[in-house]
C-alpha cells in the first residue's frame, strides 16, 4: 500500500518547494506583519542622533517618505506625534494613532530608551513572494551588510493592526506587547483569514495566534495555526478542522531559525485515500539556503484501495537545501504501518479466487493461501528503511530494508536493495522482493533494470502445498520493454485435486507476451505437457506426455474483447494408458482438438477397459468435452461391450456428464445386436439408454424396442464391477405382444422357419451373470397364456405354458418343459394336447413325447431330437392308438361316407429342405374290423348297367382287415395305399345271387390313391382362413423354403381314382 509519505516522496522537487511555499505563506506574512509592527522602534533607533531636533518628521523627510502627523509634543525627554498618515494620503501604507519616542542623554550622546506606537494601521501586498508596504519598503528592505541586531530599545505596541492583500485572499494582523527588543520584549500576535485558495484549494478560516518574546536577542513564537477545513477540486482531497502547533526562536542575527511543529490535523479524504488525522512532531532548523528537520509524524487509519493501517508513522531526518536551482530534498528514516485493515471487499476478492479455481488442481493451494491471507494479514505490520532524494527531475528513492511482519511477528513479506528512481523522463525499479511464513508461498522475485524503461523480472517460487496440492516454479523470466510489452518463460510444476481424481507432477511450460493492446497471447509453437501420474475416480495413469501444437493459424491461448481463446491440437494420434480399478485401460484417439470457449473434440476414439478379450470396449467417432461450467460433451457413431455380456451396443449417439465422481451417459440411439455368430436374436434399438460409472462399476439401463415396429422388446439392467470384473444383465420381458406388426422372426432368427403368424403375448424374465473368464451363468423363465401360430406340422391354435431356461444364452432347458396345445391342425385337427421337451445345446430340441385325445383314441408323438436350425432332415412319428374311423371321418365333415372300426398306426414325418414328407406311414384296423358305407346318392352321370351294378353292390362293405400305407410330400402328392381283405357286403349294398358267389371267395382289394393331401383337406377353408394354411412350404416354415408358395394350387391336381388313360372315356 502507498502511504501520504511515500506519496510525497515521489513529488518532484519543483512542486515540492512551490508546496512548501504554499504552506508558508502565512507564517512568513504574519512574520512581515511583526516587522512591520516594529516600524516605530526601528526608525527611533536608527535616528537617535538627531531625535532632540523633530527626530521623527526628520528622519521621514529625509528617507524620502510622505508623511503627515499633529505634533503632541516635542521636549528635551520625549516627543510624540498623532495622527501620523506614511504614504499617499488617499491610500496611505500605514497609519499610526499616537507614536511617542523617549530619549535620554549620556557619554557618547543622547539614546533612545522606548518607542511606543498606538493604534498601528498597515495596509501591505504580497507580490512575488515579499510584502510590499509600498512606501515603506525603504526602511523594511535595506542594502546594509552589516549583520542584522535588534537595537537595544524599549517597544510598546497598542492596538497594532495590518491589512496584507495576496492573491489567495486577505490577511488580517494584530498585535500588542511591549518589552525591550533585546532581552524582554513579550507580546501576542494573531493572523486570520476568512478564505485562501490558490490553485484549486481553498483554505476555510485560517488563523494563527500566539506569544511573541524577544530573551538574549533571540526572538521566539509560540501558538496553534488553525483552519476549519481544507478543499480540493483537483483529487477530491479535503482535510478537517485542524490545529498545528508552532514553535519557533531565531538566533540574534535572525540567520538561524529553530523550532517545532506540532499537528492535530483532522481527517484527511482524499480520492483513493481516507484517513482519520495526521499527528506527531515537525523540529527544524532553518540555517542560510539549508533546513534540517526531524519527523515524527503518525496518520491516524489510514486506508486506500480498501487497505489500511491503525496507525502509520514517518521517523527520519529531512534536509532541504534551497538555492537558485531546484531545491534538493532528502529524508532518511523508517516508516511503519501498524495493524494492517483489509476491507471486507477485498476479503471478497479472495473468496472470488476461491471459487474461480473451484474443481482444479490448484484449488487447495489457492484455499490455503487465501486463509492464510485472511489470518496473517489483518493486524499485521509494515516496516520500511527509506532514503529519499529529489533534486530537479532527478527523483531516487532507496529502500534497503523492507517487512511485513504478522500480528505473530512471522514475516510474510521482505524486500532488500529495493530502489526507485526518475532520471529525467525515466523511471527505474530494482531490487528484491521475498514472501513466505505464516502459511504464505516462499517466493523470491528479483527486478532488474534494462535502460530505457525496461526491466527484467525472475521470479523463483518453491514447492507450495495444501493438503495434498503443491506448486512450483522452478524458473520464472519475464521482460518488460519499456513500451507497454511484457514478454515470459517459465515452467511450472503441478500436483493437485481434480473433480473426483488427482494430476501429480504436471509439467506445464509457460511462454508467452501480454500488451495492453493485444492482451495475453501464450504458445506460438507446439509445446509438450507432461505428467507423472493422473487419477480421475477409479482411472489412474502413469506417465505422461502429450504435445500440444497451435491450430487455426494462431497462438494457442488469446485474450481480447471476446475474453479468453484458446485454439489447440494434439499432434499426431493420442494414447494414454493406466488403470481402472485393478482392470488396465488403454484409450487411443485419431485426433483431438481443443475449442474455447467451446467444446474439445476427439475422433476415432477406442477405449479398452481390462483384456482384449473380456474387457469392456467403447469406441466412438465423434466426442466431444463441454470446456466451461459442468463438465460434459456429446459422442456419436458410438460402439460398446461390456465385459463378457453376450451383446453390443452399436451406433450410439447422445451426451455424458462427470459431476461428484460419477460418470452419466445418456443415450439418444443406440442399436443393440448379438456378439455371437449366428446371431440369436434380431437387432433391437433404444433411446432411453443411460450408463453411469461410480466407484468403479458400470450400471446400464434402458428398454429395447423392435426396429421396425417400435414396440418395446425387453427392458435391460446392467451392472458391472470393473475391480472384480463380474456383473450381470436382468432381462425384464413385460408384455411382449405379437400380430400382424410383429412376429417372432422379428425378435430372434431361431423362429424362423419355426412358427409362423404368431399371434398372442410372452411374459417373462432372464439374468445373465459373467466374470473375468466369461459368462458363469444365464438363466431366464418366460410363458404365455395363449399363442396361436403356424408350425411345420400345421396350425397351433391356444398354445401355453413355461418355459425355463437353464442356459438362456445357449438357449438352453432343463428336462420336462411343458406346453399345451389347444388344437393342432395337421391335416385334421386334434385337440388339448401336450407336449413335453428338453432344448438341449446347439439349438436341438429333445421331443420327450407328446400325446392328443384323438377320434376316440390317442395321437402321441414318439420322443425324438429335432435341430431348430440346421438344415438337416428333421424327423416326428406320431402314433395313432385306438382311433376311431366313424369320429375321425365326422372329423372332416365327409357327411357321405360311414365308417367303423378302430385303427392304430404310425405316421412318420420328414421335414427337410424340399418340403414336408410322410416317410412310411401306416394305419392298421383292429379287432374284428369294420364297415364302410357310402350312404349318399350318386350325383354324377350314369356309368352303365355293369358299373351302376358292381357301385350298388359295394356301397356298403364289412372288411376284417384293412391297412393304410402313406408316403409322399405333405406340400405336393402323398401315394395312400388302402389294402381290404376278409370283405362282405354290409347293410344297404345290393344283394343277388351274384353278390352272394362273389361273397364266399377270398377276394382282396388293393386302392392306391395319389393326391395333394394337405391342398386337398384344406383348400376350402384356406380360402377364407389364412390361419388354417397348413402349407410348411408357403408359411416358410421349413429349410429352403422360405417364402415359396410351392405348388401353384391353382393347377389342376392328377386324378386320383381313374388311371389317366381311362379319364376321358364315355
Amino acid at each position: 500500500m502507498s502511504d501520504p509519505d511515500t506519496q510525497a516522496e515521489a513529488i518532484p522537487p519543483e512542486r515540492q518547494v512551490r508546496a512548501w511555499r504554499r504552506m508558508a505563506w502565512p507564517l512568513r506574512v504574519a512574520l512581515y506583519g511583526v516587522a512591520l509592527l516594529g516600524v516605530a522602534g526601528l526608525v527611533a533607533w536608527t535616528q537617535r542622533e538627531d531625535i532632540a531636533r523633530n527626530l521623527i518628521g526628520n528622519e521621514l523627510e529625509a528617507r524620502g517618505i510622505e508623511a503627515r502627523y499633529d505634533i503632541e509634543s516635542i521636549g528635551v525627554g520625549r516627543q510624540t506625534v498623532r495622527n501620523l498618515v506614511l504614504g499617499d494620503p488617499k491610500r496611505p501604507d500605514a497609519t499610526i494613532a499616537r507614536l511617542s519616542v523617549d530619549v535620554s542623554g549620556g557619554l557618547f550622546g543622547l539614546r533612545i530608551d522606548q518607542v511606543i506606537v498606538e493604534g498601528l494601521r498597515g495596509y501591505g501586498r504580497l507580490d512575488k513572494g515579499r510584502v510590499s508596504f509600498g512606501s515603506l519598503d525603504k526602511l523594511l528592505y535595506t542594502d546594509s551588510k552589516e549583520p542584522f541586531r535588534l537595537p537595544r530599545l524599549d517597544l510598546t505596541l497598542r492596538d497594532a493592526r495590518v491589512r496584507i492583500e495576496s492573491p489567495y485572499g486577505t490577511i488580517g494582523v494584530k498585535a500588542d506587547g511591549q518589552g525591550n527588543l533585546r532581552d524582554g520584549f513579550k507580546g501576542q500576535l494573531a493572523a486570520i483569514g476568512a478564505r485562501l485558495a490558490h490553485q484549486g484549494c481553498a483554505l476555510d478560516r485560517p488563523s494563527l495566534f500566539g506569544t511573541v518574546s524577544i530573551a538574549d536577542e533571540r526572538p521566539a513564537f509560540r501558538g496553534p495555526i488553525r483552519f476549519s477545513g481544507l478543499a480540493c477540486d483537483r483529487g477530491g482531497v479535503a482535510v478537517g478542522q485542524s490545529s498545528i502547533a508552532l514553535r519557533a526562536e531565531a538566533n540574534a542575527a535572525l540567520d538561524r531559525v529553530e523550532g517545532a511543529l506540532i499537528p492535530a490535523v483532522g481527517a484527511i479524504r482524499a480520492d483513493g485515500f481516507a484517513a482519520d488525522g495526521l499527528g506527531g512532531r515537525l523540529s527544524f532548523m532553518i540555517k542560510g539556503q539549508q533546513v534540517d528537520g526531524e519527523v515524527d509524524l503518525a496518520l491516524a487509519d489510514p486506508a486506500t484501495a480498501g487497505i489500511g493501517f491503525r496507525r502509520f508513522d514517518a521517523r527520519g531526518r529531512a534536509v532541504v537545501r534551497l538555492g537558485e536551482a531546484s531545491p534538493d530534498l532528502r529524508f532518511e528514516g523508517d516508516l511503519r504501518g501498524e495493524s494492517l485493515a483489509v476491507a471486507r471487499e477485498r476479503l471478497t476478492g479472495l473468496d472470488t479466487a476461491v471459487k474461480a479455481s473451484a474443481n482444479l488442481p490448484i484449488a487447495p493451494l489457492v484455499q490455503r493461501m487465501v486463509s492464510a491471507a485472511r489470518r496473517a494479514l489483518p493486524g499485521s505490520d509494515l516496516a520500511m528503511t527509506v532514503d529519499a532524494r529529489a533534486c530537479g527531475a532527478d527523483t531516487a528513492l532507496a529502500i534497503p530494508r523492507l517487512s511485513l511482519s504478522g500480528a505473530r511477528g512471522e514475516r510474510l513479506v521482505g524486500g532488500n536493495s529495493l530502489s526507485v528512481r526518475r532520471l529525467g523522463e525515466e523511471w527505474q525499479l530494482a531490487g528484491n522482493l521475498a514472501t513466505g511464513g505464516a502459511g504464505l508461498p516462499v517466493a523470491q522475485l528479483r527486478i532488474v533494470p534494462r535502460g530505457q524503461g525496461a526491466y527484467a523480472l525472475k521470479l523463483a517460487m518453491d514447492a507450495y502445498s495444501a493438503g495434498n496440492a503443491s506448486l512450483a516454479l522452478p524458473q520464472f523470466e519475464a521482460l518488460w520493454n519499456g513500451r507497454g510489452g511484457l514478454s515470459f518463460a517459465g515452467a511450472a510444476r503441478l500436483s493437485g485435486p481434480l473433480p473426483g481424481g488427482r494430476v501429480e507432477g504436471l509439467a506445464l511450460p509457460l511462454q508467452g507476451r501480454w500488451s495492453q493492446a493485444a492482451g495475453l497471447v501464450m504458445y506460438d509453437g507446439c509445446q509438450t505437457v507432461r505428467v507423472e501420474r493422473l487419477r480421475v475416480s477409479n482411472f489412474v495413469s502413469g506417465r505422461q506426455a502429450l504435445t500440444l501444437c497451435p491450430d487455426r493459424g494462431g497462438p494457442i491461448v488469446r485474450t481480447g474483447a471476446r475474453g479468453l481463446q484458446m485454439a489447440a491440437r494434439l499432434s499426431g494420434p493420442t494414447r494414454l494408458q493406466g488403470k481402472l480399478g485393478s482392470s488396465d485401460l488403454a484409450l487411443a484417439a485419431g485426433a483431438v482438438r481443443f475449442d474455447f470457449p467451446g467444446s474439445a473434440r476427439l475422433s476415432d476414439v477406442d477405449l479398452l477397459i481390462g483384456p482384449a478379450q473380456s474387457g469392456t470396449h467403447i469406441t466412438a467417432g465423434d466426442f466431444s468435452v463441454d470446456l466451461g461450467g459442468t463438465l460434459g460433451g456429446a459422442y456419436s457413431d458410438a460402439e460398446a461391450t461390456i465385459g463378457a455380456v453376450p451383446l453390443v451396443l452399436t451406433r450410439g449417439s447422445g451426451r455424458w456428464s462427470f459431476a461428484n465422481s460419477v460418470l452419466d451417459v445418456q443415450g439418444d440411439e443406440w442399436l443393440l445386436r448379438d456378439r455371437q455368430a449366428p446371431a440369436r436374436f434380431q437387432p433391437l434399438i433404444t433411446d432411453d439408454m443411460r450408463l453411469t460409472l461410480a466407484d468403479g462399476r458400470i450400471a446400464v439401463t434402458g428398454i429395447l424396442d423392435e426396429p421396425q415396429t417400435l414396440r418395446p422388446v425387453v427392458r435391460v439392467a446392467i451392472a458391472h464391477d470393473l475391480a472384480s470384473v463380474t456383473g450381470h444383465a436382468d432381462l425384464f420381458v413385460d408384455a411382449l405382444t405379437f400380430d400382424d406388426r410383429l412376429q417372432p422372426e422379428m425378435v430372434s432368427n431361431i423362429a424362423l422357419g419355426l412358427i409362423a403368424n404368431t399371434r398372442g403375448m410372452v411374459t417373462g424374465q432372464g439374468r445373465i451373470d459373467w466374470s473375468s473368464t466369461g459368462v458363469t451363468s444365464s438363466t431366464g423363465r418366460f410363458r404365455t397364456d395363449s399363442l396361436d401360430f403356424a408350425a411345420a406340422f400345421g396350425p397351433v391354435t391356444g398354445l401355453a405354458g413355461e418355459i425355463v431356461f437353464t442356459d438362456l444364452l445357449g438357449f438352453e432347458t432343463g428336462p420336462g418343459q411343458v406346453v399345451r396345445l389347444a388344437q393342432v391342425n395337421p391335416g385334421f385337427a386334434v385337440y388339448s394336447g401336450l407336449i413335453r421337451y428338453q432344448i438341449l445345446p446347439g439349438f436341438k430340441m429333445r421331443v420327450e413325447g407328446g400325446e392328443w385325445p384323438f377320434a376316440g383314441g390317442r395321437l402321441l408323438l414318439d420322443p425324438g431330437m429335432v435341430d431348430l436350425v440346421s438344415e438337416e432332415p428333421r424327423r416326428l412319428v406320431f402314433r395313432v392308438d385306438r382311433v376311431d374311423a366313424a369320429q375321425f371321418l365326422a372329423g372332416f365333415d365327409f357327411e357321405n361316407i360311414n365308417a367303423t372300426g378302430q385303427f392304430t398306426g404310425v405316421i412318420p414325418i420328414v421335414f427337410d429342405k424340399d418340403g414336408g414328407h410322410v416317410r412310411g406311414g401306416r394305419l392298421e384296423v383292429i379287432g374284428d374290423g369294420g364297415t364302410l358305407a357310402y350312404v349318399g346318392e350318386l350325383t354324377y352321370e350314369d356309368l352303365g348297367t355293369m358299373a351302376n351294378f358292381a357301385f350298388n353292390a359295394l356301397r356298403s362293405l364289412r372288411y376284417r382287415y384293412l391297412v393304410v400305407e402313406m408316403d409322399g410330400d405333405l406340400a405336393g402328392e402323398v401315394i395312400t395305399k388302402i389294402r381290404f381283405d376278409g370283405l362282405s357286403q354290409g347293410e344297404g349294398a345290393s344283394r343277388n345271387f351274384l353278390t352272394r358267389q362273389v361273397e364266399k371267395l377270398p377276394l382282396q382289394f388293393n386302392v392306391t390313391i395319389s393326391a395333394p393331401f394337405l391342398q386337398l383337406i384344406t383348400s376350402a377353408r384356406s380360402l377364407y382362413d389364412t390361419q388354417y394354411i397348413t402349407d410348411p412350404g408357403v408359411l416358410g416354415l421349413l429349410p429352403g423354403q422360405v417364402n415359396n408358395p410351392g405348388p401353384n394350387s391353382t393347377t389342376p391336381a392328377k386324378p386320383g381314382i381313374q388311371p389317366p388313360e381311362s379319364e376321358d372315356r364315355p
